[in-house]
This record gives C-alpha cells, structure tokens and sequence, in this order.
C-alpha cells in the first residue's frame, strides 16, 4: 500500500483534505486514518499524545493510505513534521505535505520568505516534505467556490454576497482577502446562518469538489501545488513525481 502524509494547523483544513482526498480517489482505493497531535517538545512540560480522530475501516482492496494530522497551529506543522520526519520515512510514505496559511503572522508577500523559512532544516535525505500556503486562509478556497451558498441556503444570492463583502467570489481573486473566515461569516449572516471553524464541516460537504478539482486550481496556485501532489502521488509514478513537486 503506498502511503501519503498531511500535517495540517487544523481541523478545517484536516477534512478539507480528507473531503478532497475522498473524492478524487476511487473510495474503496484509499484508507484514511485521522488524527490530532498534542503536546511533547523539549521542555517535557505536557506529555505528547496522539488522538485518533476518524478511521475509515479496511476493505482490504485499498491500494492508498493517508495519513493526516490535525497540528493544532500554524507554528506546530513544521515542528510535527521535524519530529516524524524519520519514523515515517522508515515506514515507507512516499511523500509528505505540510498545510499552513501565511497571514497573521506573515504578510501575503512574504511568501516566498515563509516557504523558505519552512524549507530550512528539513532532511533531504529523508521522504520528500513540500509546504502547501493559503496565502490568508484556506477558507479564501471556500469563497472561491462560490456554487456552495446555494447548497448553504437556496435564498443565498450572489448579489447578495458582493455587497455584503465588497467583491464577486465568482470572478473577483479570494487569495487577497484578509479575513475570509470573516466574509463567509458575513455572507451566511445573510440568511441567518453563521460560518464557526468549529463547524466548518457543513460548509466543505457543501462544496462542489470537481468544480474545486477541475476549474479553482486555474486561479489559486497554492490550490494547484495540493491537487498536483495529490495527482502525482495516486499516478503508477507517483514516488518520482511527488519527490519533484515536493518544496
């Protein structure tokens, strides 16, 4: 079985891959094992633990596994993947993914300094480890795929939504929105619904993930650099081409 890793600041953006990881692969070909990772470090002041999140049972016809981890913060990703780093290339993955967004603690343009900055240390001897960015937030994607509202709420209207945030998600760039937590949360405020992380399950088994797959990875680069990892992983040259994408 050939095997994948995802470190992820969170849930969000955890079943975000794990929704996208299902619908690309054919269902009965992946086994998805999610977790939370907590604690340890060097002062030994909290004990490490590993909390299994959901597991999908074997069929026995699986031909993937991914394995991905909900980090708890932008700043763990690249301090979980540091520490697992060997043990998960002695197991065999071929290629390991890190998610975390740029903003707050960077500014959008500094990108290319935050990929840098994640780039050091990083053994390259070892399974290749690339860093995927939302340059604000992964929700910038959600208002990206702007056909979801309708399945939030049907009265939910697009010239609704470009007043209340001041831009059009069907043409308008949702990578330079700073807060688009904030805007979801204000376009289903609209309807009398709100956008909570904690519940950011309802509006990703909204999206239309072909439309996500297909067309969005034309427009958010960071998008396309997933969907490409993902792509080269499932294909029978998966290992090669995964260790040329992996940055």
């Amino acid at each position: 079985m050939r095997k994948i890793a995802f470190f992820v600041e969170g849930r969000t953006e955890l079943h975000f891959v794990a929704r996208l990881l299902q619908e690309v692969a054919t269902k009965d070909h992946m086994y998805m094992d999610l977790r939370e990772i907590r604690g340890g470090g060097k002062s030994g002041k909290t004990a490490r633990t590993v909390t299994t999140i959901d597991i999908k049972p074997q069929m026995g016809s699986e031909r993937f596994y991914a394995l991905i981890f909900d980090c708890g913060s932008d700043a763990q990703v690249k301090t979980r993947i540091a520490e697992e780093h060997s043990a998960l290339t002695k197991d065999g993955y071929e290629v390991i993914v890190g998610i975390r967004d740029v903003r707050p603690d960077y500014e959008n343009s500094q990108l290319a300094h935050l990929r840098k900055l994640l780039r050091y240390g990083i053994d390259k001897t070892l399974t290749p480890v690339m860093f995927i960015l939302p340059t604000a937030e992964i929700e910038a994607w959600f208002l990206a795929e702007h056909t979801h509202f309708g399945r939030i709420d049907p009265s939910l209207t697009m010239p609704q939504i470009q007043q209340a945030i001041g831009c059009d998600p069907a043409t308008d760039d949702m990578s330079t929105r700073l807060e688009p937590a904030v805007d979801l949360d204000k376009c289903y405020r609209l309807v009398g619904k709100a956008y909570k992380k904690s519940k950011a399950r309802r509006t990703i088994n909204a999206l239309d993930m072909s439309l996500v797959y297909v067309q969005l990875v034309d427009k958010i680069p960071e998008l396309n650099r997933l969907v490409l990892a993902i792509d080269t992983f499932l294909t029978p040259a998966g290992n090669g081409q995964a260790q040329m994408a992996a940055s």
